[in-house]
């Protein structure tokens, strides 16, 4: 039992830690600026978006994968 307690704990350690907290606040707000862009774009033109142009557009940026994934990927292993 206390075994498994202290796998607990050291996965709970390992997945909550600060680089991890930095790394979502950063990916939180350039989702956020990213939501802007879409915004002002689809005001533009005229048509409407949803949640799926953000998430897509998010996932497959290749600026964010390029400087930023990839060398924390490096990075951290």
């Amino acid at each position: 039992m206390k075994q498994r307690i202290f796998r607990m704990k050291e996965y709970l350690e390992d997945v909550i830690s600060i680089k991890w907290l930095a790394i979502g606040v950063i990916f939180y707000f350039y989702g956020v600026m990213l939501k802007k862009e879409i915004v002002k774009a689809a005001y533009e033109k005229k048509v409407y978006f949803n949640n799926w142009d953000i998430t897509l557009r998010l996932l497959n940026d290749m600026y964010l994968i390029v400087y930023f994934i990839i060398p924390m990927v490096l990075f951290f292993r």
